[in-house]
């Protein structure tokens, strides 16, 4: 039988219950009887992405993503389908896909995002990973300065 997973827009995905079922949370929730889940938490792209994910799994074990990754090259790290689903995902997404992976109760798709972020910022200053992902300093200039950080 088809579970209806629903965004908080109210956009609706089918999913088959074995696919539901690799998440722990979406399980549990097919145990006590419920076809239709409202996941207001998750934007209608993000949700799509994940039943994407979990429709390519339903039928296959998740591959183990190690704990260091090996370069931050991750054609080194994850599989071929692994690799072509994360690289296709924005930064900005692959941090809702981690949330995503935590409500969920989905370890690998969480360890998957994390994977991508990781690799990004192997060898990279803290300005170069500032500057990615928009981040402004939290420091006053004087303890910067302290600190000998560049405040221009």
């Amino acid at each position: 039988m088809p579970i209806t997973l629903k965004a908080f827009d109210d956009t609706s995905f089918e999913l088959s219950e074995e696919a539901c079922k690799k998440s722990e949370y979406l399980q549990s929730l097919i145990t006590e009887g419920k076809t239709e889940i409202d996941l207001d938490e998750m934007r209608p792209e993000i949700l799509k992405i994940v039943v994407d994910y979990l429709t390519y799994y339903a039928d296959k074990e998740f591959p183990a993503i190690p704990e260091v990754l090996k370069s931050n090259d991750l054609k080194d790290s994850l599989n071929e389908w692994d690799l072509a689903f994360i690289n296709a995902i924005s930064y900005e997404n692959c941090f809702h896909l981690i949330n995503a992976g935590l409500l969920l109760k989905l370890n690998h798709l969480y360890e998957l995002a994390c994977s991508k972020i990781a690799a990004f910022m192997k060898g990279k200053s803290s300005e170069e990973i500032n500057e990615q992902f928009t981040i402004e300093c939290q420091l006053t200039q004087d303890e910067a300065k302290q600190l000998g950080l560049d405040t221009s």
